[in-house]
Order: structure tokens, then sequence, then C-alpha cells
């Protein structure tokens, strides 16, 4: 897994049509479909939180970017 923050947005044909400002690529297995979805349903659930996305776009520090979803997967917030 990776995730890449774009602060001023690039050019993504988005559903809301706007620029993404957030990019996460995830590597599995071919046949580890439920590995899959698993993962982009906990990243969905993440990223509900809208005060944690514009936190992570606005972080440039890894570290802090892991610690920021860590509070929220295992903080509660």
């Amino acid at each position: 897994c990776a995730l890449g923050t774009a602060p001023k947005g690039i050019p993504f044909d988005t559903l809301d049509g706007g620029p993404a400002d957030l990019v996460i690529l995830l590597v599995l297995p071919r046949r580890n479909f439920t590995g899959e979805v698993r993962a982009l349903a906990g990243i969905e659930r993440l990223l509900e939180h809208q005060s944690l996305k514009a936190e992570i776009v606005a972080t440039t520090e890894p570290g802090a970017i892991f610690k920021l979803i860590e509070s929220v997967e295992y903080g509660g917030a």
C-alpha cells in the first residue's frame, strides 16, 4: 500500500469532478479478492472522517500521517 497527497490537487476523473488530493495504491495478490474488498472497505471507512482526510492531505511527515490514521483506527476518533 502506498499513499500520496497533493494539497493543490491533481486533475483526475473523480466522482465529484474535482481534483484528487489523495491517491492510494494497493498491490494485492490476484487471487485474494476477499483481502482486496476488506482493504478497500477499511480505507473507505477511515476516509469517511472528513477531518482525517483534510489532516492527512495537510501533513507532510509520513510518520505523522501514520499516527493520524492510528488515532482514528484505534483511538475511536
